[in-house]
């Protein structure tokens, strides 16, 4: 089937499924802002460092940091100029940047 297709569509001839375009799938219940913020995250009640929120909704953040580090599943998040403090659930992490789902409301 795909291959009549394919020649079809080679052949300059009409297909006979029409094509959509691909479309990424929005799965965030809330609208992101681009933000750039100071924020500090702590691991396990002690341990601090610096991060940078990048984007921001009611249900999470994008944050940015610059040290190599695993994070656990869950942080604690603070933005210092505010004085927001918020518990984050680690939803995903690659190379330096992470994203945050709140768990509970601000």
């Amino acid at each position: 089937m795909f291959k009549h297709a394919f020649v079809k569509l080679v052949r300059g001839d009409a297909p006979e499924i029409p094509f959509e375009p691909l479309t990424e799938v929005e799965r965030r219940g809330a609208s992101r802002e681009a933000v750039f913020r100071e924020s500090v995250l702590t691991i396990e009640g002690c341990y601090k460092f610096r991060a940078s929120i990048t984007n921001l909704s009611a249900d999470g953040a994008r944050i940015a940091f610059v040290i190599r580090i695993d994070l656990p599943s869950r942080v604690m998040i603070t933005e210092p100029l505010c004085g927001r403090k918020r518990w984050a659930r680690v939803a995903w992490q690659s190379d330096g940047a992470a994203g945050l789902a709140f768990l509970e409301p601000a």
